[in-house]
């Protein structure tokens, strides 16, 4: 499998060298960042695991949709946000698994709380994971796909702070999970970190397989994949492949954007940014930021 690797490799390590990403085929990707799960390949990018040759459009479709009653047509998956008929009616009928948007809006108009409001929504459906001898939860039994997390990184609050804020809105699934990190390889880490021990994705021969705490000599629990990254803001992170640049600037902002993209298009999880604006009015950053993501929303007051 591809390790994930950001900015240069170490001495130690036998994967990794000059940039290159190395996977334990011999295979080589592209410098910068390449995620668990993706099979890198010379040329590659976040582009999904299908090899150079043209897809049929009906093959794509059964990657990440399902078959009407009558089997005629197929109805793309969608995150549908609770009791939220304006955001799903602006993000064309719900979020896109894998898509990545930015939302700006003026200090104070609202932004982090709406984010929180929407996480708060969506972590209510999703599947706790279950304790050992408690058996399968209700989605494994009837074969669906459980939901999973939400993760809710802020560079700026403490996830006490957070946390005071979503209890004043009545949040309180355990299922939203609160980070507090500015680095964005730490945070893009953490999501890929789920791919690896995904609940009931362990090797059924595996005697770790029956244990669902956490992993041997990992801090992240075995439960299903986020259904949602939200990262408030884009503006307090930096990457190590922004190099020395102070987070905010054109480079940072420019790369952290870029990391979070093949985050989003290598593994599937939704990306929500929250960005600030200049006196302008628009985000700030470079413009390329709004041609990176897949839609931009504005907050206004009134």
């Amino acid at each position: 499998r591809p390790v994930f690797r950001t900015g240069a490799g170490s001495d130690d390590d036998d994967h990794f060298d000059g940039g290159d990403i190395f996977d334990d085929y011999g295979n080589v990707g592209r410098g910068g960042s390449s995620y668990r799960g993706r099979r890198a390949r010379s040329g590659s990018s976040w582009l999904d695991e299908v090899g150079d040759r043209p897809v049929p459009v009906t093959e794509v479709y059964e990657t990440f949709a399902t078959s009407s009653e009558d089997g005629g047509t197929y109805v793309e998956h969608r995150l549908i946000v609770p009791d939220d008929d304006e955001i799903n009616t602006v993000l064309g009928g719900g979020i896109v698994p894998g898509s990545i948007s930015l939302i700006g809006g003026d200090p104070g108009v609202g932004k982090s709380t709406l984010m929180l409001q929407i996480a708060g929504a969506l972590a209510e459906l999703s599947t706790s994971p279950r304790g050992v001898g408690m058996g399968l939860d209700e989605a494994a039994k009837t074969g669906q796909a459980g939901q999973g997390p939400v993760i809710y990184a802020s560079g700026e609050e403490t996830t006490a702070q957070v946390a005071s804020r979503a209890s004043r809105l009545g949040i309180g699934s355990p299922e939203l999970l609160l980070l507090s990190d500015t680095s964005a390889d730490r945070i893009a880490e953490t999501v890929v970190g789920y791919f690896d021990h995904a609940f009931y994705g362990l090797d059924s021969s595996s005697s770790e397989s029956n244990d669902v705490g956490t992993a041997a000599g990992d801090n992240v629990p075995r439960r299903y994949p986020p259904c949602l990254l939200v990262v408030d803001s884009i503006q307090t992170m930096s990457c190590m492949d922004g190099g020395s640049s102070a987070p905010g600037g054109v480079t940072q902002v420019r790369e952290c954007v870029g990391l979070f993209m093949r985050l989003a298009k290598s593994t599937g999880v939704p990306v929500i940014l929250v960005g600030h604006v200049t006196k302008q009015g628009g985000v700030a950053g470079p413009r390329t930021v709004e041609h990176m993501v897949d839609a931009v929303l504005y907050l206004e007051g009134n």
